[in-house]
């Protein structure tokens, strides 16, 4: 069967107790703690003008000294990823070698992008260069696209057949099925994070992953993966699997 049944419940070392109920609760078991990090105030995926460095600066700073304060009076609870004023890169790699050094955190906390600039823009490199220096990771959260990357390039992907489902077409034909090439590009893989959308669409007679496993079947498209078979098999069920299309 695919996903129609609960998955099992994950454990942790040290206890009979599900890790969720003990986050639940609040408290963390064995090698459990939270990474915590600022998004704001100088959140830099944001459509807002970019602040001002005399701005930015000051408010990372404060940002980690929060943080770190809260990691210093719970330490077995609390780790903390930087937040780095990217607007200015070199003001940015300097807190993160202040954030590390002085204050003890784990590393950083980014986006993929500053305004319109991504983050493989070679203005940014002296981040990079200071996270190797420094031996600590750069977490590179999600964030929203520009518009206008989202209508030229993201209707691929799996991403069109997303939108048809939020558009209500399946509620209009709800006999209708659609088939996926590439083991359902990036919607089957992804289908959890694609489910979190059903708070957000109200306007839905069903659940987002209702129609990802009612209404989609995929083929391999070439892309001859054990480990994305697998992933199909559990989301969609072998019954919505093929073999061909791209490529045998």
């Amino acid at each position: 069967m695919g996903r129609g049944g609960d998955r099992q419940q994950d454990e942790q070392p040290g206890g009979g107790e599900p890790a969720p109920a003990r986050r639940r609760r609040g408290t963390p078991g064995p090698d459990e703690r939270q990474w915590r990090g600022y998004g704001g105030p100088v959140r830099h995926d944001a459509g807002d003008p970019a602040p001002a460095p005399q701005v930015a600066v000051p408010l990372a700073r404060e940002a980690n000294d929060v943080l770190a304060d809260a990691v210093r009076r719970h330490p077995h609870r609390f780790a903390a990823f930087a937040t780095l004023p990217m607007y200015g890169p070199q003001a940015a790699a300097a807190e993160l070698e202040r954030a590390v050094s002085g204050l003890g955190h784990a590393g950083a906390m980014l986006f993929p992008r500053t305004g319109e600039t991504f983050l493989d823009h070679a203005d940014f490199r002296p981040g990079f260069e200071a996270a190797v220096h420094l031996g600590v990771p750069r977490y590179i959260h999600a964030a929203m696209r520009p518009r206008n990357l989202i209508d030229t390039a993201y209707s691929g992907f799996g991403v069109m057949t997303l939108r048809l489902i939020l558009a209500g077409t399946l509620d209009r034909h709800p006999d209708l099925q659609i088939i996926l090439g590439h083991w359902g590009e990036m919607l089957v893989p992804f289908a959890d994070r694609a489910h979190l959308l059903s708070t957000a669409a109200p306007h839905l007679q069903r659940r987002v992953l209702d129609y990802i496993t009612g209404n989609l079947a995929v083929t391999a498209g070439g892309l001859h993966s054990h480990h994305m078979l697998g992933a199909a098999v559990d989301v969609l069920g072998p019954d919505r699997i093929t073999f061909g299309a791209d490529c045998p």
